[in-house]
């Protein structure tokens, strides 16, 4: 919403930002003072999980992807390559040794909460309702390709990393 807005390309009201900022900031703060608040509303995420995800995973379908057409496969794939293959060499770069890099590569798939911004765009500035229904079903089809994508890249460089550290400990 915000790049939209700064950049000119729709008109979103000042409120609208602000009621999806306000919540963010609320609980940053909260989670930044207080450690206890910080456990007992990081339980919330995992809790919602299910209520989000089962829905969208059945919504998910493979006729999106053919009308979406080259477009929306190119998003997933562009989604899965680019931010995927930064996050595996940034997570190298900064992550913590513990966790391995492959973990960094988990970033590139589409939310599948996406889909939805469209929408959300088109009610903040009804002049871009001619590119709703296209761009939903670009998102959509990203959402599906990095779906499949996404865990087939984080295991080949899992098993990728494994098999350098494996000749390693054999040198």
């Amino acid at each position: 919403m915000l790049a939209f807005g700064v950049s000119g390309l729709a008109d979103i009201p000042f409120m609208a930002f602000v009621a999806v900022l306000v919540p963010i900031v609320i609980g940053f703060i909260l989670g930044n003072l207080d450690e206890d608040l910080r456990e007992f509303l990081n339980k919330g995420t995992v809790l919602l999980i299910p209520f989000f995800a089962f829905p969208l995973g059945a919504a998910l379908d493979f006729k999106t992807i053919i009308s979406a057409g080259l477009p929306g496969i190119l998003l997933g794939l562009l989604c899965t390559g680019l931010t995927g293959i930064a996050g595996y060499y940034t997570m190298g770069l900064f992550g913590k040794e513990k966790k391995p890099r492959a973990v960094g590569a988990a970033i590139g798939t589409t939310a599948g909460n996406a889909v939805g911004t469209p929408a959300a765009l088109v009610l903040a500035d009804p002049s871009l309702e001619p590119y709703l229904a296209s761009s939903t079903a670009q998102i959509a089809a990203a959402v599906i390709v990095t779906a499949i994508l996404c865990p087939l890249l984080v295991n080949y460089f899992d098993k990728r990393d494994k098999a350098r550290e494996a000749a390693k400990a054999e040198a």
